[in-house]
């Protein structure tokens, strides 16, 4: 069963963008891009989308800055970050409550992901009140 509204992946490595959409689709409606300009293209045109799952290491727009970009256009959007890099501060809880965001560090279990968009969306309606 979906649940949810849509989520969007935002990854630029290709392998990576393809194995989240394709594992996070067994249980829920997914759609990706590899860049910050088509994600927020599509964020734009899609209001069904909910949650932005992105990379934070990423040419062009980098993860934060499209959440940040993302949030200007859908100020009700889940944010989850992955990143394989070393960004300890994403992991900072100041951090991350101050942008109402939830952080995974790669490599990640699915479940560890599915967990993580679970409580990015919890977080928002939280705020939301």
């Amino acid at each position: 069963m979906r649940g949810g509204g849509l989520i969007l992946v935002v990854d630029d490595q290709p392998d990576v963008l393809e194995m989240m959409v394709k594992v996070l689709s067994l249980r829920h409606s997914v759609c990706g891009a590899s860049c910050g300009s088509d994600a927020l293209a599509m964020v734009e045109r899609f209001r069904e989308i909910d949650t932005l799952v992105t990379d934070i290491d990423m040419p062009e727009m980098n993860g934060l800055e499209l959440a940040e970009e993302a949030r200007k256009l859908r100020k009700t959007l889940a944010i989850v970050y992955v990143t394989g890099g070393s960004h300890d501060e994403v992991f900072d809880p100041a951090f991350l409550e101050a942008a109402g965001a939830v952080a995974v560090r790669k490599p990640f279990r699915i479940a560890q992901l599915e967990e993580a968009i679970n409580r990015a969306r919890a977080l928002l309606v939280r705020l939301e009140r």
